[in-house]
């Protein structure tokens, strides 16, 4: 079976796969592969014309295709570190590098289907996935889930593909009270001391006086500390202590939206075209907003320098309607206030509906089908909407339903810690049958 297997930064293409040969997209010395595109993050020029025939053009149509396309590659991009040292002109040349060396591999060859670990969001696999769209080659995503050895796949439309094997065990729907999303342990709020902050700016004024540029590194602590300014400026982190929220969420009416971690998959692709941009999920959120409500914002706590200039706090900072809060306090406590919670595609909406709170879904989500999510529109009756109950027999069927559109392992390596027993051999046994019985598998739910 010929396919396209990617993982992040490797593109495994033209390759016979054995579930042996790979784990977490990791070549074995045993696999057997014709073409390898590798490390195409770092901007390695001779690396990927190596693969790319001489007077290989991409195709009218298909330029059009990357010309529109174009931002939103880049968006995704930026999350790299040679997207975010290189210039914009830097990026989009290479992009049309990569389009033409893509374009040229693929063109004549004959893949079934192209699988990645998780949908695009670095901007290569997303140029990748749309060259395969254009050849009619089938694309799928996986999608790690929350749940023990529980993953998701996707097709290009974003609809679940059913698993053709019987789950050996139920999954349980989880509590809220004591749960704890393992990829927010040790989360703490960066700061910076006087000195510190002296020696960055110390630092940077030397490099000038020598006539250098200054590093990748000092440029990332300069943003830091802007970041860092920003959120004291803005009052994102001091604006009231976690008791003067409490007694004024108490006396008010609000939708509760967390900001995402940017750039990340959540709002780089799962939040569409739309929704990539948080100020514009935060102006159609204000749209539908009643007169008396509120807006409350809270920081994600492990963002830092990436994506929050100043023009981002500045375009929102002047409408009443908007509350900041401070970054400690609990979601728990904003979701119980809150008459609805919004979010582009954050967990935030699987923890509101378990604590009976209505959920307004920006993006794609993996719990957009449960019961108590609703789809944004500007159509929404915001009013009607709070007062609806999230009768939790009906949320634990639906979650029912969508676990079993489930496929069993793990394609993330981070997520074996959720395995309470995790085996390297059966997990690469469940792969092997995901990769064997994909092309026969149809669609059910929609993300």
């Amino acid at each position: 079976m010929k396919l396209i297997w990617g993982l992040d930064n490797q593109y495994l293409l033209d390759t016979t796969i054995d579930s042996s040969d790979l784990w977490f997209g990791e070549k074995k010395k045993t696999s057997k592969v014709k073409f390898d595109v590798i490390s195409l993050f770092n901007g390695d020029l001779t690396e990927i014309t190596s693969f790319c025939p001489e007077n290989s053009l991409m195709s009218d149509d298909f330029v059009f295709i990357f010309w529109n396309k174009l931002d939103l590659y880049m968006d995704m991009f930026e999350r790299t570190s040679y997207g975010r040292v290189s210039t914009y002109t830097a990026r989009r040349d290479y992009f049309f590098l990569l389009g033409h060396v893509f374009f040229s591999l693929l063109q004549n060859k004959k893949i079934e289907y192209a699988f990645f670990i998780s949908p695009p969001h670095f901007g290569v696999d997303e140029l990748l996935a749309d060259i395969c769209k254009f050849f009619s080659i089938p694309v799928y995503y996986g999608y790690q889930s929350l749940f023990e050895n529980r993953f998701f796949v996707l097709n290009q439309s974003y609809q679940l593909i059913s698993s053709d094997s019987t789950c050996d065990h139920d999954v349980i729907l989880p509590e809220v009270k004591n749960e704890k999303l393992f990829y927010m342990n040790n989360i703490r709020l960066k700061k910076r001391s006087r000195i510190d902050v002296f020696f960055v700016y110390l630092k940077i004024l030397l490099k000038l006086v020598k006539g250098k540029e200054a590093s990748f590194a000092l440029k990332k602590n300069l943003r830091q500390i802007e970041y860092q300014k920003n959120m004291k400026k803005y009052q994102i982190h001091s604006f009231f202590n976690i008791k003067e929220v409490e007694v004024l969420l108490k006396s008010k009416n609000y939708i509760y939206f967390p900001l995402h971690l940017q750039p990340e998959m959540t709002t780089s692709n799962l939040g569409g075209l739309d929704y990539r941009c948080q100020v514009q999920a935060i102006r159609d959120l204000l749209k539908i907003l009643p007169d008396d409500w509120i807006l409350v914002l809270k920081e994600n706590p492990k963002q830092d320098w990436k994506y929050r200039s100043s023009a981002f706090f500045k375009s929102l900072v002047n409408d009443e309607r908007i509350l900041f809060v401070n970054i400690a306090t609990p979601s728990k406590v904003l979701i119980h206030y809150s008459q609805l919670v919004a979010t582009v595609s954050g967990t935030v909406g699987w923890e509101a509906i378990r604590l009976k709170k209505p959920v307004v879904s920006m993006g794609k989500s993996w719990f957009s089908s449960l019961y108590g999510v609703t789809k944004f529109s500007f159509d929404l009756d915001v009013i009607k909407l709070s007062n609806f109950d999230v009768n939790q027999d009906l949320l634990k069927e639906s979650f029912d339903n969508l676990m079993r559109n489930s496929w069993l392992g793990v394609l993330d390596s981070d997520y074996k810690c959720l395995c309470s027993d995790f085996n390297e051999f059966e997990n690469a046994q469940s792969l092997d049958l995901l990769l064997k019985s994909l092309p026969r598998q149809s669609s059910s739910l929609s993300f």
